[in-house]
């Protein structure tokens, strides 16, 4: 590279005044390496502004992309601003925040309040929703502009001139100073909510307005909801029965019932049926519905038991009463004409008597026939109870009383290998019954419960007060319960048939002499057993008024 071409660059370059130009008496080694440096700081120079160049260009780049993302969120966030089904409104605080003019306003909100966006904007809060003060949003919206605090306010509704409805307000400030109200519009939601309210309290009524027990429980049996007539017949309230176990108000305390069809509806997911007898004499017909939830869950199970005892006992009677009335005519008819020949044969012993009076060997005949008729005798009255009860000398007895004492001849013709136990009920009413008549009844009904176990078992004898729902009013329930072998159905319907039998001696005429005493005493008698379960009769009647 020559001098001059050097010098002519650089004069074209940079602007030197004439003092700074050397010497033009130095060497031409001095004005080269001159040239050299200024060559070199213009090299560093065109560096650094190519550099300071790229740095502008990638700023400017990176200008235009923040530029191009602000535009996309800006899009994006309009976006979810106009399609979101909340209602959002924008406002600027006025006057230190006396009012708030709205800035912005989407689409949800517009179809919320039936406004439109370039009708609002600019206006005043209090212009276009007059009632935001009684509302109590305004003093939240004043609230949060003051503090940056965001704050939410409840389902509360809102009243003024043009509408009316349920609005849930979420409101929170912008970096901007404006504040944000987002909201849900929640009336309809709200009528359903009353409407199900009103419906579920309807329902409510009904269900505490029927007479049948109703009650609902989990799978452990535990009472959840009871209604009025559920807690009445257990005399408690609804919310005293809530935890209790359905079972201790019926059979028995401590155990589910025999057959309980709520375990099985929790097994079988189905409805369910049984009668339950309580300890208290009542007759329950129990039905169990399972109770699904939205996903087919088993949630619990709905107890309805009705108290069938008077209707059992009503279409026991009548059943008894259509069947036996013929039956009865002819062993009335029987009984009258078996009485008169028995008198003969009765008086005719007598006279035999006299005739030998010295004679062994007659003596022992006569005897024998006379003890052939006092036992006929005996089926005599057996045949009038039947027929016409024979309700002679009435009193007025303590049933406990009167098994208690009963008991001690009863048990004397029982074997040893059988227990007999009892549950006796204190200072219930008293009976008018026939102390006779009475203790036929229950020596009939102990014997053949003894006579039904054979072996070793167990018989248990209790009282209970009933007191009726019926017109009947009161009745006081003799229960003797044995674990003996029971009998099948058509057995049990024809247990009180006079001269039925079984192969148990004591179940022919007895049983259908006590049904005449219990029916001619106004009271009624039923029977339960199963083969193998054992037997359990009831025997009902009136308390003394």
């Amino acid at each position: 590279m020559g001098t001059k071409p050097v010098c002519e660059a650089s004069e074209q370059t940079v602007n030197v005044s004439e003092k700074e130009l050397p010497d033009r008496r130095l060497s031409e080694e001095s004005l080269k390496k001159y040239c050299d440096e200024l060559k070199q700081q213009l090299e560093k120079q065109t560096a650094e502004t190519e550099r300071l160049n790229e740095k502008l260009r990638q700023k400017t780049q990176e200008y235009k992309d923040a530029e191009a993302a602000l535009r996309e969120n800006e899009a994006r966030y309009r976006g979810i601003f106009e399609n979101t089904r909340n209602g959002v409104a924008v406002y600027k605080a006025v006057n230190d925040c006396e009012n708030f003019v709205f800035t912005d306003f989407n689409n949800a909100g517009e179809k919320i309040e039936n406004l439109k966006r370039e009708d609002i904007i600019g206006k005043s809060v209090l212009e276009i929703f007059p009632g935001v003060k009684d509302f109590g949003l305004f003093q939240i919206f004043q609230n949060v502009w003051r503090t940056g605090n965001p704050e939410y306010h409840p389902v509360t509704v809102y009243k003024d001139e043009r509408i009316q409805g349920w609005r849930e307000n979420f409101v929170y400030k912008l970096p901007s100073g404006e504040i944000v109200a987002v909201y849900a519009d929640r009336t309809e939601e709200k009528r359903a909510e009353e409407s199900l309210r009103k419906s579920e309290a309807q329902k409510k009524a009904i269900l505490e307005g029927i007479c049948i027990n109703i009650s609902f429980v989990d799978e452990k049996l535990s009472i959840l909801w009871a209604n009025r007539a559920a807690a009445a017949s257990a005399k408690k309230s609804p919310e005293e029965m809530i935890g209790h176990k359905c079972y201790e108000f019926r059979a028995d305390p401590k155990k589910p019932c025999d057959n309980c069809p709520a375990l099985k509806v929790f097994r079988t997911k189905a409805s369910e049926h049984a009668v339950i007898h309580t300890r208290d004499g009542r007759i329950w017909n129990v039905k169990a519905d399972p109770v699904f939830g939205d996903k087919g869950e088993l949630l619990g199970v709905l107890d309805i038991a009705e108290d069938i005892t008077e209707k059992t006992r009503l279409e026991a009677q009548i059943r008894q009463a259509q069947r036996m009335d013929a039956i009865a005519s002819l062993a009335g008819g029987i009984a009258h004409q078996f009485n008169n020949a028995l008198f003969g044969v009765i008086g005719n012993i007598d006279l035999l008597r006299i005739t030998l009076p010295d004679s062994p060997k007659a003596a022992k005949y006569l005897n024998a026939l006379n003890d052939c008729a006092q036992r006929m005798a005996d089926l005599t009255k057996q045949l009038t109870a039947y027929t016409h009860g024979g309700k002679y000398q009435v009193k007025s007895i303590s049933l406990s009383e009167f098994v208690e004492n009963a008991m001690r001849s009863v048990q004397q013709n029982i074997s040893s290998s059988i227990s007999v136990t009892a549950d006796l009920a204190k200072d219930i009413p008293r009976v008018n019954v026939d102390l006779h008549q009475m203790l036929m009844v229950f020596s009939a009904v102990v014997n053949n419960a003894a006579e039904a176990v054979e072996g070793s078992g167990s018989i248990r004898i209790s009282t209970r007060h009933y007191p009726g729902s019926g017109a009947s009013g009161a009745y006081i329930c003799l229960t003797v319960e044995d674990n003996g072998k029971g009998m099948d159905e058509e057995t049990r319907l024809r247990i009180f048939e006079p001269f039925f039998s079984t192969k148990f001696k004591g179940r022919g005429l007895g049983m259908a002499a006590v049904y005449g005493i219990v029916n001619n005493h106004e009271g009624w008698i039923s029977v339960d057993s199963q083969p193998g379960a054992g037997t359990v009769v009831r025997v009902y009647l009136p308390a003394a008024k």
